[in-house]
Parts: structure tokens; C-alpha cells; sequence
């Protein structure tokens, strides 16, 4: 397996991330304590289960997740801050999350394609389009994200044209304005010698960076199992349709 992140760096990165996974646990456990509990909710998990089972164990875990996926956006940006030439931005006004000022191009990340309403695509366009005429004129702006709304690859960059619920328009094409998945993203950032539209010298690097971020875990989990390494990439490739 090729290591495309420095490995020293992505393992301090991973260690701080465990931390904070850890202390997320003492945060739901205080939580649930003050949260209002749906009891036929749990009554349906019970039906649905068919056995009895611990509500506060349920209630915490539903609550671990919640607060761990809201976090980690976070992660998959420092992974590509760690790659030579980009930097994650103070999340500050409306900059966005990533930049590359050899390359000229910045990135607002998430991690799903519809980690954003549409109805508010318009303004996350509106932005980078006042950051290619602002602060970043002469860059190209990409709205990025890790994994796509169904089962897929959209293999290249394209025109991010989001459609306004109010006017009922897309926003115009802009050649600066580009939205590309997260696989798209991973070809691109490692493959410094390709132009932002491609073609990349390995179109499915963010395998090669998952494995390496899999691994890097049960590392330092003390635990090395290679069937789950296997199996996480094995639903990596779906995701992509791959």
C-alpha cells in the first residue's frame, strides 16, 4: 500500500480525534441525563428488536453518533490539510475551508453532498463567488464534498449551479465555480502536476488514503485485524459506485 499522507503527522492527527471521541462520551452521557426521551420510540426500538434491551445504552448511543458525525467535516479537512501545498482555514466570516495558494484554488468541504439544504446552496455559492472577486481573485473555487448523496462516482469537476427556490433560476455557470465529490477531490490534491478538470495519475487515491487512515487507527488502538481494514474498503469502493 502506497502512504500518501506523511505518516508521523496523520497519526498525531487520529490521536487527537480519538481524544476528543473519547470525551464526546462523557458529553452524551451528561446529555441524555437532561434530554426529554420519546419512551414510544423506544418502545418501537423494543418491537423492532425483539428483546429487552437498555434505553439509556440506546439513547447514548444514538447520541455518540450524532455528535461525532457533526465532527467529522472536521476530520476529512485536516486529512487534506495534511497533503503538501494545502492549508484548513480559521473558520471564520464566510472563507472558506480550504486553499492552495500555489495552485490557486480554495474548497468549502462537507462531508456529504447533502450535509447542505438545498435551499441554502445558493448562498454557498453566493460566497465563493465573492471570494474569486475578493480576497481569492485569480483562484478557482470548488464546493466539495466527501461522499455523494446516493451510490456513485461523479468522476470529473463541474460547474457548481445550484437552483434558487425563491427565483426559481440556477445560479450561471462560472469557469471558477466548480463542485467536485470526494473522490474527485482526493485525485486532484494528490496529483499536484494535474490542472483542477483532470485527468489524475491515480483517480482512486482516496482508497490509498483511507487504507492508510484505517490502519493508522487500529495502530494505535493496539488492535490489527486485516479483514476489517478489507471490509471498510470494500464500502468505501461502494460508495463510489467503484
Amino acid at each position: 500500500m502506497s502512504a500518501p499522507l506523511n505518516q508521523q503527522k496523520l497519526e498525531q492527527l487520529l490521536k487527537e480525534f480519538l481524544d476528543y471521541f473519547e470525551d464526546s462520551e462523557e458529553d452524551a452521557n451528561a446529555k441524555i441525563e437532561k434530554k426529554t426521551l420519546d419512551p414510544i420510540i423506544i418502545s418501537l426500538d423494543y418491537v423492532d428488536k425483539g428483546f429487552v434491551f437498555d434505553w439509556r445504552s440506546s439513547a447514548l448511543q444514538q447520541a455518540l453518533r450524532k455528535r461525532r458525525e457533526n465532527r467529522i467535516g472536521k476530520l476529512h479537512q485536516e486529512l487534506l490539510g495534511l497533503v503538501p501545498g494545502w492549508q484548513v482555514l480559521p473558520q471564520k466570516n464566510a472563507d472558506p475551508d480550504l486553499v492552495n495558494h500555489e495552485r490557486k484554488i480554495i474548497i468549502e468541504l462537507k462531508s456529504r453532498e447533502d450535509t447542505v439544504k438545498k435551499s441554502d446552496l445558493p448562498g454557498v455559492y453566493d460566497n465563493l463567488l465573492a471570494a474569486v472577486n475578493g480576497a481569492y481573485r485569480g483562484y478557482t473555487a470548488i464546493y466539495g464534498f466527501i461522499l455523494n448523496e446516493r451510490r456513485e462516482s461523479k468522476e470529473v469537476v463541474k460547474p457548481f449551479t445550484p437552483s434558487d427556490h425563491k427565483t426559481k433560476q440556477k445560479r450561471p455557470a462560472d469557469s471558477r465555480i466548480l463542485q467536485a465529490d470526494g473522490r474527485t477531490l482526493w485525485a486532484m490534491a494528490l496529483d499536484k502536476s494535474a490542472p483542477v478538470s483532470g485527468p489524475y495519475a491515480n483517480p482512486n487515491a482516496i482508497l490509498d488514503v483511507y487504507e492508510q487512515v484505517f490502519e493508522t487507527l487500529q495502530s494505535l488502538g493496539n488492535r490489527k485485524d486485516d479483514q476489517i481494514t478489507r471490509t471498510l474498503l470494500d464500502l468505501s469502493r461502494r460508495n463510489f459506485g467503484l
